[in-house]
């Protein structure tokens, strides 16, 4: 023997470490050779899926839109008033779903849209969602209470912030309470050092304590009785998480609901 023996031996314990080492170094690739290529199947799937789910969408709201056409041209023909019920009815039906075609495609129009910063008056937004909500059932009995001031300018993605707007002051809409003889939603303008607060508040039905941490999630609807596809909350989270904002909820059963957007580094630089 060329070594000695105890030479040897470290030696081999040497060779057993360094394989040990090449083995695990090769199995890690592997693992992550394998994560890697489940990921990209995912994403591709995803994106197939979203594709799928955006196209379907857009495409049955236009059969949708015709037969809400064809309804309008139906009442104007019924005479009976039993007719006209049924009428009505339809109509309601198919708006809902409408709607619900409708959250989809926001839905899946929000995931695919790329951030791009703006500076941009509050209430320029609010006068936007005011325009496209106005002729929602309920909103003419609704008072809206926003005081504009000439500091209330922000610097954030106005996209996604005016699908958060919109979505809450519908969803205060849609859940007002007409037996109030004053309905209100309140607008709320608040500059918090870098970042931006705006809250909306209103005093219809409220939310029960046992569903407030249910909403923002996914289909999640409070009541049997809430109409939609359960989607506006979900949504409206997603976009805060794309332009790192947060939001807060104090509701009441009966009372009405506050939101709070915490909008981070949105504040911009104002003299007066």
């Amino acid at each position: 023997m060329i070594f000695e023996d105890n030479y040897q031996l470290e030696l081999s314990y040497s060779v057993a470490i360094i394989d040990f080492l090449l083995l695990s170094l090769i199995g890690i690739g592997m693992v992550i050779w394998l994560l890697e290529d489940e990921r990209t199947t995912l994403e591709k799937t995803n994106r197939e899926l979203d594709s799928f789910l955006y196209s379907t969408s857009h495409d049955l709201r236009a059969p949708v839109a015709s037969l809400l056409g064809l309804i309008n041209i139906a009442r104007h023909d019924v005479k009976e008033e039993s007719g006209k019920k049924y009428i009505d009815m339809m109509e309601d039906r198919v708006r809902k779903l409408d709607d619900i075609f409708s959250d989809i495609l926001n839905y899946s129009r929000n995931i695919k849209t790329e951030i791009h910063l703006k500076t941009f008056r509050l209430g320029e937004m609010i006068e936007d969602v005011i325009a496209d909500l106005k002729f929602n059932q309920g909103a003419d009995s609704i008072r809206l209470d926003y005081d504009e001031q000439i500091h209330h300018v922000l610097r954030t993605d106005y996209y996604q912030l005016k699908v958060v707007i919109s979505n809450l002051l519908s969803n205060a809409v849609k859940y007002h309470d007409a037996t109030k003889p004053d309905q209100y939603i309140a607008i709320r303008f608040e500059r918090m050092d870098r970042n931006i607060q705006i809250s909306v508040e209103d005093n219809g039905k409220g939310i029960a304590k046992e569903s407030q941490h249910k909403v923002f999630d996914m289909f999640y609807r409070a009541t049997s009785e809430a109409e939609g596809s359960g989607l506006g909350l979900f949504i409206v989270k997603q976009a805060l998480e794309k332009i790192n904002a947060d939001i807060l909820l104090k509701s009441e059963l009966g009372r009405g609901s506050t939101f709070k957007v915490i909008i981070m580094g949105a504040a911009v630089k104002w003299e007066e």
